[in-house]
């Protein structure tokens, strides 16, 4: 077995200063609104200041300074749980007394808090909107009439920092896989890597494993088609909520793309412009929780001080740059996600050369590997 793999991830962009002085009013505005709606709320003074910023998302610190926003988040769903989910949440969290992974010191106790409380928000029903319940699951799929997904799987990942990422199926991909061999051996290979314990084997020549050395979720990101939500424990409850329809987010528009091609019988392209992917995550979401934001004030935070971090931080993210723009094409289109979802690219999306987007120099993610293979 031999064939050739190119991976295309883009480029890195960024944004025209109309548009980010436009998306950081924005920001600026819904940062006063939760301020004035959860008064224990804690943003920095200063949002440069990263190990502040750091004690406010990072719920395994014992510095972490938002424990009563998240009291009060799970205080506010209780209300409206059934029965059997009232239990089970007091059982979780013992009472109120264990509400983020921080108030355990075990890292083992940390994990499974976590992964209960993920599983918690994906599958119960404390959704409580117009005299009807729904988990976050179903709110997608019968309220928000988002439809078209395998069953997604929830796999905890261990890492030192809040993170979270996805595998996906593509149906457009499977008729390439479906037809070829050698790719079908790679994906299996991908559905075997345990992602906290694996290493790249060599197996398949020296570039896919000096490509991969650094993190077999990046593997796993190309090379496995199951769907699923690979999940750290530093989120808190709040939190989890935006991270998982942000993660749904690219499940949905992956399994809609066309990602993998064959070029000719031994070339192939993996073509996955970052920007572009996560400008339709980070917009789904917006738009998906934007009716719970007034209900459930909590579960928009993470989501205004990721985005106010990357503004000062890192303002060439493809998070930041993608949502900005979309947020900057909804003031005057109402079909965002749908041109999100259909058109080639996020440079035909953004319209660059009428908006002034141009691409960072020598920052595209492109990559030629050679795979090899004795069978």
């Amino acid at each position: 077995m031999s064939f050739m793999l190119f991976i295309d991830r883009g480029d890195r962009y960024l944004l025209p200063n109309s548009i980010k002085d436009e998306f950081n009013s924005y920001l600026k505005l819904r940062r006063e609104y939760l301020c004035s709606r959860i008064p224990t709320l804690k943003f920095p003074k200063n949002i440069n200041d990263m190990p502040s910023l750091l004690e406010l998302i990072e719920s395994r610190m014992k510095t972490y300074k938002n424990r009563d926003m998240q009291v009060s988040f799970l205080r506010r769903i209780e209300k409206g749980l059934k029965e059997e989910d009232q239990i089970y949440l007091r059982e979780i969290t013992e009472d109120f007394q264990k509400c983020v992974a921080g108030d355990f010191e075990d890292v083992f106790d940390q994990d499974r808090f976590s992964m209960k409380m993920w599983n918690f928000l994906w599958h119960r029903e404390w959704i409580n909107l117009n005299d009807k319940n729904y988990s976050l699951a179903s709110f997608l799929e019968k309220e928000m009439k988002v439809t078209g997904l395998r069953e997604i799987a929830l796999v905890h990942w261990q890492q030192p920092y809040p993170d979270a990422v996805y595998s996906a199926f593509s149906f457009s991909d499977n008729e390439v896989v479906s037809k070829n061999s050698n790719i079908r051996i790679l994906l299996n290979y991908g559905k075997e890597i345990n992602i906290n314990t694996s290493n790249i084997s060599d197996e398949f020549g020296n570039d896919l494993q000096n490509y991969f050395k650094d993190s077999s979720m990046r593997f796993v990101d190309v090379f496995n088609d199951n769907d699923v939500f690979y999940l750290t424990s530093g989120f808190s409850p709040a939190d989890m909520v935006d991270t998982l329809v942000h993660e749904y987010g690219h499940i949905y528009f992956h399994s809609k793309r066309t990602n993998l091609f064959q070029d000719s019988e031994n070339k192939f392209s993996y073509k996955k412009d970052t920007t572009h992917d996560e400008a339709f995550a980070e917009f789904f979401s917006f738009k998906i929780l934007s009716p719970l934001y007034e209900i459930y004030p909590e579960i928009e935070f993470s989501h205004i001080v990721k985005q106010s971090a990357f503004s000062n931080l890192r303002p060439e993210d493809p998070h930041y740059v993608g949502h900005a723009l979309a947020y900057s094409m909804s003031k005057h289109e109402t079909s965002v996600i749908d041109n999100l979802l259909n058109v080639e690219s996020f440079k035909v999306f953004a319209c660059s050369d009428d908006i002034g987007l141009k691409p960072i120099p020598n920052t595209r993610d492109l990559q030629e590997l050679r795979i090899t293979k004795e069978l």
